[in-house]
């Protein structure tokens, strides 16, 4: 019987120091962080995506989204994401995109990683850059040919065109402001380009005299 319980008194012992020695070691250490090469890959959407830990595997690219056609007359601009601007690795492939800096200066990059990968860089649209002396457009038509069509309808016959002028790409119309004398009023020949029409919208504000 004694015997009995010598024994039961060592294995308590014994569990007992095991378990002061676990304690005593604490919680295994956690892995320190992964760092991962800074290279991207360009995703079909145009967008770059960068290495994640723990396996520095290429984060998933983007779920493709409804495809929405861009408004008439007006190219659809991709805003760089931080993931882009910090590639430092982009692929030789030419496809022009032109690069909008900070201050609105633009130039053409051979593509889209290469623009947002560039300081300075926030947006870009897609092909190159038009030239210094590329005429304005909206949707099809210039504005040389808006200001004819203006300067051959009743938009002039009370007043002159003042030179201010703006596109307004949702409703595919030319804006030509008219210095035209009118209380609370300031009038604008709007150019409709499709049908190439003209018409005086006075865009007058509070009661008219």
């Amino acid at each position: 019987m004694e015997k009995n319980i010598l024994v039961i008194a060592v294995v308590v012992i014994l569990v007992l120091a095991v378990a002061t020695l676990v304690l005593m070691q604490g919680p295994a250490p956690e892995a320190g962080p992964v760092a991962c090469p800074a290279d991207a890959k360009i995703c079909p959407d145009g967008s770059a995506v960068g290495r994640v830990g723990p396996d520095c595997e290429f984060a998933p690219c983007p779920e493709p989204g409804p495809i929405e056609p861009p408004s008439p007359g007006k190219l659809e601009e991709h805003i760089c994401t931080p993931e882009e601007k910090a590639a430092e690795i982009c692929t030789m492939d030419y496809t022009p995109v032109c690069g909008y800096m900070e201050d609105g200066s633009m130039a053409t990059y051979g593509n889209a990683c290469g623009a947002c990968a560039t300081e300075g860089v926030v947006k870009y649209i897609p092909g190159e850059c038009p030239s210094a002396d590329a005429e304005e457009t909206c949707g099809d038509m210039t504005l040389s040919t808006a200001i004819a069509i203006a300067e051959g309808s009743d938009c002039v016959a009370n007043g002159t065109l003042t030179g201010d002028y703006m596109c307004n790409d949702y409703t595919g119309t030319w804006w030509l402001d008219l210095d035209i004398d009118k209380e609370g009023c300031n009038p604008a020949c709007v150019i409709n380009v499709e049908t190439e029409e003209a018409e005086i919208n006075w865009r007058c504000t509070g009661l008219l005299t």
